[in-house]
């Protein structure tokens, strides 16, 4: 998933979206300096709107095994042409 943001609900949470564009809450994560980043997370719960997870145990691992941040990923910007 790529990670949005913090949530507006709860602080400690991080907010993002799954390849299936649903909206995931990832749980006590908000200290990790993750926005921006694709990261695999586990759902635990559907919620009535969204769903909520936590980061897989690889992704936890990848995260305290780098001493250094990750180098944010971005999308090409594709001008011209017409719809």
């Amino acid at each position: 998933m790529l990670i949005e943001g913090p949530s507006k609900a709860r602080a400690e949470n991080l907010t993002g979206r799954s390849e299936r564009n649903e909206i995931v809450h990832v749980a006590h994560a908000a200290d990790l300096g993750l926005v921006g980043q694709l990261v695999d997370v586990e759902i635990v719960q559907a919620l009535k709107h969204s769903l909520l997870g936590k980061l897989c145990a690889q992704a936890r691992e990848r995260i305290r095994g780098s001493g250094e941040p990750r180098p944010k990923r971005t999308l090409p910007i594709v001008t011209g042409g017409t719809l």
